[in-house]
C-alpha cells in the first residue's frame, strides 16, 4: 500500500487469517488470525550535482565532469523517481563512446535502473524506480567535452519527478554553473617540461616575467609533489607559465593538475575564482621506448661476460633499465648471479664475472627499458657457456691391484679439475674441493662402516676374502659444475699358505712312562680372521736310536698317521685323537714310549692348502732324581676340622715349563674318592691345588692323598695323610632364670645355662663358651664366661634389660681340635633394680683399669656399665641414655690424676684428653652425634698406641652403633649408625 494523500502519513491495517484442515476431504474451521496497523511514511526527494572541477571552472577542449545526483533523505520509499539532465549544446561535445553510468550509495539498495542518453538533443533521461530511505543515486555522464570557443558560463540542469508524494518539491530542480576560466596544462614529449597556457591575461604583480621564482608559489601542493626534487618555475608572459621537472617528476598525461591561487586572471576581484586546474596532456604523440642488447654467442670457461644495451632508443629524458636472465639448470646456484643483475638497475652495458656463471650450457639475458611514460620494450639474447671438462682421475695404484686377506687394500686416486684463476680469466687446476665416493661393484655394501667419501680408502684386514676378485669404483664430482668421473680398480685377493705351529721346543726328552703332550691349537689360515676352519692329522715315525744330524734338516722319515689300527706304529702312540689339534698320551710301566728319537708331525689343511710342523722326541729309559714333591694342607691343627674345606698343595723345584698333575683320594678303607665331582673337589684332580669340600669331609675319619708330577724330564709323586676331626654333635641348650635374695636383701636375678648331651668322635673333653645378645645394646653379642670352660653349667647374673623381654642365649661347643658347633634358645628376663652403688663399683673397676697400663680388657666392662645405666635410667633415676653418658671422659680425667696411674698410663691418658680436641662436657644428650665424633677423634687421633684402650674404644663403638642401628632409644637417627659404620 502507498499512500496517496497529501497527509505526511497514511495508517494501513494488514490482517492474515490461519485455517486447517481436519481431513483431506473434510470442512476447514477457522483456526486463528493476527492483525498488524502499519504507518506509511511520506516520501521526500532532493535533486543536486557534484562540481569536481571545485570551483576552477572547466577549459574549451577539456572534459566536462558531468555528474547528478537524486537522494532520499526520508524514512519512506520514493516511488517511480525519473532524473532528466539538460546540457547546453551551444557550449559542450558529446564523444560517441560517451556513456551513462548510475551508481547507488549504498550499494546494497541498488535497484534496476535504465538511463537513455540523447547527444542531438543534449538530454539524459533515467527511469530509476523506487529509492530506498537514506539512498543516493549518482548518474555520470561520461564523454562531454567543452567547445574550444566558449566564452560563457556553462549552465547545467536537473529535473527530478516521483509518483509518490513529495514533501518539498522544491528540490527536485537544481542547476550547475561551470565558469569557462580554465588553463591548458601541456607536457613535452620528452617529459621534462610542463607548459601552462591561459586565454587570458594573468595578474603578474609580484611576479617578474622569465625570472624563476619558488614553485611552491605557483603551484598547488598535489602538482608540486609529481614535478620531481628541485624544480624550476617561471612566468615567462603573461599568458604562459613553464615548469622545468625535476630528478625523480612523477607526472603522467591525464592527471589532474591545479595550481596556488597567487595565480589568477587579471580581473580576479570580478569573479567568483579559486584556482586554475586542468588536465596534462602530451605536446605531440609518446614514441614508445626501443631496447637493444648485443652479446656473444659463446662464452668459454673461466671468461667474463660483457652485455652491451648502450644502443637503445627512448624518447624521455627519465627512463629504466631492468636486467633478467634465465640459468641453463635449476640445480645451478643461481642466486648470486640474480643478485648482481638486480644491482645493476638503469646500467646499459655490464660485465658479469665469470664465477657467477656456475652453470654450463645456455643463458637467457633479457634487458627490459621503460620510459617516463611507463611504456616499455624487452629485448633478450642467448650465450652459450662452454662446458669445463670433467675431473680428471688417475688411479695411484695399478689398476690391477694383488692384495692378501690378513693386510690391508688400500683403494687411492689422485684427481683435479679446471677452475678459474683469481687473478686472471683463465683456467687452473684444483683438486681440494673435489668429492669421492667407493663402490664395490662385485660385492655391494662390503665397504659400509669405511669412510667411502675420501680420495683414500684403507680396507681394513679380512673385509676381502681370499681367492675371490673385487671391482671397485670410484665416483669424482666437483660439486661447483656437478661434472663428475669414474674409474675402476680391480683387486684380486692371493690365498696364503697355512701355518702349523706345534707349541714348544722342537725337541723334547720323555721318559718312558711319561707324558706326551703335543699342541698344534696356535696352527692357524692367515687368509681367515679367526683362524679358519682346520683339518688336523697328526703322524709319527721313527728316526733312529741316536740323535742323527738329519734331524737339523727336518729329519729323514715320512710320518704316518697315528690314526687307531695303524699297524706301523707302535701301539701307545695311536690314539683316537690324532685328527684333534693336541694330543696327550700317557705312558705306563705297562705300555712304555718306544726308545729312540721319533718325528711327530701335524698336518693342518683346509680346502686344497696343507703345510705340516715336526718336533723330535728322544724317549728315554730315565726318572728324573731332581723331581722331588712335597704336599702341604692347610690349617694349623693336628686334625683337620671335618666342617671346613680342606686344601692341598703339591710343591716342586722345578722350573719346566711344561708340568701336569694327577690327584688321587682314598678314605681310611682304602675306597676312592669321586673327584670328578664338583660337589666333593671343586677344583678337579688335576690342579695344583686340589679343594676337598666339607660336604664330604663331614663323612670321614682320615683320607690319603697322593699326587704325581709330570714334567719333560721325568715324574715323582707325593702323599700326605690328613686325619678328620668331626665337630661335637647332639647337643642341645636349656635355659632357666630365678630370683634370689642377695645379702643386701635386695633380689636378684640368675641365670642357669646348660649344654647337654654333646658328643666328639675325638673321646676328649669339650669346652663350652655361653654368651647372650643384650637387648640393651641394640643385639650386642656379650660373653657370659671370660673363656671357654669345660663345665657344661653356668649360673650367672640375668642379662640386665628395662622391660619384661625374651632373650637369646646362645653356646658353643669346641672339641680339642678346635671343631666347633653351636646351639641357641629363647628365655624371658624380667627387670632388674639397679642402684648407684652398682654404677659406682662398676665405675670403680673401670678406674682400675685405666689406672693399670691398660692391662685389663675394658670392653666387657664398658658393656656391663652401659646395660647397668640403662636400667638405672629405666627406673626413673635420669633421662639421659647411656648413648649420652659415656664414662670416658670423667675416667680418665680421674685415672690420669690418680696416684696409682703409672707414667706410661698418665701420658696415654692425657694424649688421649689432649687430642679430643672438643669440650667432653658439651654433649648432645638427643642424639649422641658428638659423642660418636669424640669417640672417632680419640681412635683416630691416638700418639700412643695401646691395644687394650684401642679395644676399649672400638667395643664403645660397636655399643653404640647397635644401639643406634635398632633405634634403641627415642631420639637417635639410624643416620648416626651410617657415621658409626664409616
Amino acid at each position: 500500500y502507498y499512500a496517496t494523500s497529501a497527509d505526511n502519513a497514511t495508517t494501513v491495517t494488514l490482517s492474515a487469517t490461519l485455517l486447517s484442515a481436519e481431513t483431506p476431504a473434510g470442512p476447514y474451521r477457522l483456526y486463528g488470525n493476527a492483525s498488524l496497523a502499519a504507518t506509511i511514511e511520506t516520501p521526500d526527494m532532493e535533486v543536486g550535482w557534484q562540481d569536481f572541477t571545485k570551483g576552477a571552472g572547466v577549459t574549451g577542449g577539456s572534459l566536462v565532469p558531468v555528474v547528478a545526483t537524486l537522494r532520499n533523505p526520508g524514512r519512506g520509499y520514493v516511488v517511480g523517481a525519473r532524473l532528466t539532465m539538460a546540457l547546453p549544446l551551444d557550449q559542450v561535445t558529446i564523444n560517441r563512446d560517451a556513456e551513462v553510468l548510475p551508481q547507488w550509495d549504498p550499494w546494497q539498495n541498488a535497484q534496476p535502473t535504465v538511463c537513455n542518453a540523447s547527444a542531438e538533443l543534449g538530454l539524459v533521461v533515467c527511469a530509476i524506480g523506487d529509492i530506498p530511505p537514506a539512498t543516493t543515486v549518482s548518474v555520470v555522464y561520461t564523454g562531454v567535452v567543452a567547445n574550444e570557443d566558449i566564452e560563457d558560463v556553462m549552465r547545467l540542469v536537473a529535473q527530478g519527478t516521483t509518483a509518490s508524494p513529495d514533501a518539498d518539491v522544491a528540490n527536485n530542480r537544481a542547476e550547475l554553473l561551470l565558469p569557462i576560466r580554465g588553463a591548458t596544462f601541456t607536457l613535452d614529449s620528452a617529459a621534462t617540461q610542463l607548459t601552462v597556457g591561459f586565454k587570458q591575461d594573468l595578474d603578474v604583480t609580484g611576479f617578474i616575467l622569465g625570472a624563476p621564482l619558488p614553485c611552491e608559489q605557483v603551484l598547488n601542493m598535489s602538482l608540486l609533489g609529481l614535478v620531481g626534487l628541485r624544480p624550476v618555475c617561471s612566468v615567462t608572459q603573461p599568458r604562459e607559465l613553464t615548469v622545468v621537472l625535476g630528478a625523480g617528476a612523477q607526472l603522467q598525461p591525464g592527471t589532474l593538475a591545479g595550481l596556488a591561487p597567487t595565480v589568477r586572471p587579471r580581473n580576479w576581484r570580478q569573479v567568483d575564482f579559486e584556482h586554475f586546474s586542468g588536465i596534462v596532456v602530451v605536446e605531440g604523440s609518446m614514441v614508445p621506448p626501443t631496447a637493444r642488447l648485443a652479446a656473444p654467442a659463446f662464452l668459454g670457461p673461466c671468461q667474463d661476460l660483457k652485455l652491451d644495451a648502450s644502443a637503445l632508443q627512448v624518447a624521455t629524458k627519465a627512463f629504466t633499465v631492468r636486467w633478467s636472465h634465465v640459468a641453463p639448470s635449476s640445480g645451478a646456484t643461481d642466486a648470486p648471479l640474480t643478485q648482481f643483475l638486480a644491482a645493476q638497475a638503469d646500467v646499459q652495458a655490464l660485465v658479469i664475472p665469470a664465477d657467477l656463471l656456475s652453470a654450463n650450457g645456455r643463458y637467457t639475458f633479457s634487458i627490459v627499458v621503460t620510459d617516463y611514460f611507463g611504456q616499455s620494450d624487452g629485448a633478450t639474447s642467448t650465450v652459450t657457456l662452454e662446458a669445463v671438462p670433467p675431473p680428471s682421475v688417475t688411479l695411484d695404484t695399478p689398476a690391477l691391484v694383488q692384495s692378501y686377506a690378513y693386510l690391508s687394500t688400500v683403494l687411492s686416486v689422485s684427481a683435479e679439475t679446471v677452475a678459474c684463476s683469481n687473478t686472471s680469466n683463465a683456467t687452473v687446476a684444483r683438486s681440494s674441493h673435489l668429492q669421492y665416493h667407493w663402490a664395490c661393484l662385485s660385492s655391494p655394501g662390503i665397504l659400509h662402516g669405511l669412510n667411502r667419501e675420501a680420495r683414500r680408502v684403507e680396507v681394513p684386514p679380512y673385509f676381502l676374502v681370499a681367492g675371490q676378485q673385487y671391482s671397485f669404483l670410484v665416483r669424482v664430482t666437483d660439486p661447483e659444475t656437478e661434472l663428475s668421473a669414474v674409474e675402476v680398480v680391480e683387486v684380486v685377493m692371493q690365498r696364503t699358505d697355512l701355518v702349523a705351529r706345534i707349541t714348544g721346543s722342537t725337541e723334547l726328552a720323555i721318559p718312558l712312562t711319561g707324558i706326551l703332550n703335543l699342541n698344534a691349537s696356535g696352527s692357524y689360515d692367515p687368509d681367515r680372521r679367526s683362524g679358519g676352519d682346520l683339518m688336523f692329522q697328526w703322524g709319527a715315525c721313527y728316526e733312529g736310536k741316536d740323535n742323527p744330524t738329519a734331524i737339523s734338516l727336518g729329519g729323514v722319515c715320512q710320518p704316518v698317521p697315528m690314526d687307531p689300527g695303524t699297524n706301523v706304529l707302535p701301539l701307545v702312540l695311536q690314539t683316537d685323537t690324532s685328527k684333534q689339534n693336541a694330543i696327550i698320551i700317557k705312558a705306563s710301566e705297562v705300555t712304555p714310549f718306544p726308545t729312540g728319537w721319533w718325528k711327530f708331525a701335524v698336518t693342518v689343511s683346509s680346502d686344497i692348502r696343507s703345510s705340516a710342523a715336526y718336533v723330535f722326541v728322544d724317549f728315554r729309559n730315565t726318572v728324573s732324581e731332581k723331581l722331588k714333591v712335597e704336599v702341604l694342607r692347610t690349617g694349623d691343627t693336628e686334625q683337620h676340622p671335618g666342617d671346613q674345606r680342606l686344601i692341598l698343595t703339591a710343591y716342586t723345584e722345578t722350573v719346566e715349563a711344561s708340568i701336569s698333575y694327577q690327584w688321587t683320594v682314598n678314605n681310611s678303607r682304602g675306597v676312592a674318592l669321586d673327584l670328578a665331582d664338583p660337589l666333593f673337589a671343586p677344583s678337579g684332580a688335576e690342579s695344583r691345588s686340589l679343594i676337598i669340600s666339607p660336604a664330604i669331609l663331614g663323612t670321614l675319619s682320615l683320607l690319603r692323598a697322593s699326587v704325581t708330577v709330570t714334567t719333560a724330564s721325568g715324574r715323582a709323586t707325593g702323599q700326605l695323610v690328613v686325619y678328620i676331626n668331626q665337630a661335637p654333635q647332639g647337643g642341645t641348650l636349656t635355659v632357666s632364670v630365678s630370683s634370689v635374695r642377695g645379702g643386701d636383701g635386695q633380689v636378684e636375678q640368675i641365670v642357669q645355662v646348660r649344654a647337654n648331651n654333646w658328643l666328639d668322635d675325638s673321646g676328649g673333653l669339650l669346652r663350652y663358651q655361653f654368651f647372650y645378645y643384650s637387648p640393651v645394646l641394640g643385639g650386642l653379642r656379650k660373653a657370659m664366661n671370660d673363656a671357654p670352660q669345660f663345665s657344661n653349667v653356668l649360673t650367672a647374673p640375668a642379662p640386665v634389660v628395662t622391660t619384661i623381654q625374651s632373650v637369646r642365649f646362645e653356646v658353643v661347643v669346641s672339641d680339642m681340635h678346635a671343631a666347633t658347633n653351636r646351639a641357641e634358645t629363647n628365655a624371658t628376663v624380667n627387670p632388674t633394680a639397679v642402684s648407684l652403688d652398682g654404677l659406682t663399683l662398676i665405675e670403680g673397676e673401670l678406674l682400675a683399669a685405666f689406672t693399670s697400663s691398660f692391662s685389663v680388657d675394658i670392653g666387657p666392662l664398658l658393656g656391663d656399665y652401659f646395660e647397668q645405666q640403662a636400667a638405672y635410667a629405666a627406673q626413673g633415676n635420669g633421662t639421659r641414655a647411656p648413648l649420652a653418658d659415656l664414662p670416658f671422659v670423667d675416667l680418665l680425667g680421674k685415672a690420669a690424676n690418680s696416684p696409682a696411674a703409672t707414667d706410661e698410663s698418665r701420658s696415654a691418658l692425657l694424649a688421649t684428653i689432649q687430642a679430643m680436641s672438643i669440650d667432653p662436657r658439651v654433649f648432645n644428650t638427643s642424639t649422641g652425634a658428638m659423642t660418636v665424633d669424640i669417640m672417632a677423634q680419640m681412635l683416630g687421633n691416638m700418639s700412643l698406641n695401646f691395644d687394650r684402650l684401642m679395644g676399649g674404644l672400638q667395643t664403645t663403638l660397636n655399643i653404640t652403633s647397635n644401639i643406634i642401628a635398632h633405634n634403641q632409644y627415642g631420639g637417635q637417627n639410624r643416620l648416626l649408625a651410617i657415621q658409626v659404620g664409616e
